[in-house]
């Protein structure tokens, strides 16, 4: 094992007798180096990959070792690029041209390939970190060369991330229902990363004991990841009024002023529903 600090050329002897040539760079950061921002630190990285190719022996096949982020690699299984990360990061345009057999990549957690000619790769992280990955293979390139680089990525048994969501504003008794969907998931929960999301309503709230569920779910072998707390959700009542055929339109308004909580000044709401039904008449009147 050969721990690469700094950029450099590594001259190795393979089992046959032949040579082969690795050109590091490792991760760089201006407080380390001393300059003042990122962009003296891309123009000193880009300038060092070029400047170390040149300098490299000729007809000895060599392989670029890298640890940082390239433009426009992406994270994690949302999608996102790295470009919202306050660091360096270099554009794939320098290894355009330039014949190395193999470009290994490190720094970020998800296994790409960034171009082919020459192959740029991120071998990835061989497990997840958290829920940005969660549905993401893991594993490891592996490569052999033989005049060409042939690679392959080689998937490994991760440790899994489990999310779970329920929606209970509804229900009688959600402690049980969770209870009983956990039961049935218990394969899926031993040795794995857990996440649950569990919405209430204020009326069913104290039906449920976030501490029992993380009791369950360690007890079987998972690891919580957050809070089982719930979140309680405000649900609109929806009002039920019974009404008859022969009430009038102030008596409907007078009925449902007083069955709605939501009329907080009932008195003015009335004053207010007898103007609208008086002008209301008034202009059914003047229609006919």
């Amino acid at each position: 094992v050969h721990i690469s600090s700094d950029p450099e050329l590594i001259y190795l002897k393979t089992n046959t007798g032949d040579e082969l040539c690795i050109q590091t760079m490792p991760y760089q950061h201006k407080d380390l180096l001393g300059m003042k921002n990122h962009e003296e630190v891309v123009e000193y990285m880009t300038k060092t990959i070029n400047d170390m190719y040149t300098r490299k022996k000729k007809g000895v096949p060599c392989i670029f070792a890298g640890h940082f982020s390239i433009t426009d690699a992406k994270i994690g299984a949302e999608q996102q690029t790295v470009n919202r990360f306050n660091e360096p990061m270099i554009s794939r345009q320098v290894f355009v041209g330039k014949k190395y057999v193999y470009v290994a990549m490190g720094h970020l957690h998800r296994h790409q390939v960034i171009m082919e000619n020459p192959p740029v790769v991120y071998g990835g992280s061989i497990n997840r970190t958290d829920f940005n990955e969660w549905k993401e293979d893991k594993g490891f390139v592996y490569g052999t060369f033989d005049k060409k680089f042939v690679y392959e990525f080689v998937k490994v048994n991760a440790k899994r991330f489990v999310d779970l969501e329920y929606n209970m504003i509804d229900s009688e008794n959600p402690q049980q229902q969770i209870l009983d969907d956990l039961q049935a998931r218990e394969g899926e929960l031993k040795d794995a990363v857990v996440r649950i999301s569990v919405n209430l309503s204020e009326t069913n709230k104290h039906s449920y004991s976030a501490l029992s569920i993380s009791e369950f779910i360690n007890s079987h072998g998972g690891d919580i990841q957050g809070s089982t707390s719930p979140h309680v959700v405000q649900v609109d009542k929806i009002v039920q009024i019974e009404y008859t055929q022969n009430m009038d339109s102030t008596e409907v308004m007078k009925k449902y002023c007083e069955n709605n909580e939501k009329v907080t000044d009932k008195k003015l709401f009335m004053l207010l529903a007898e103007e609208i039904i008086k002008e209301t008449n008034n202009k059914n009147k003047e229609r006919k």
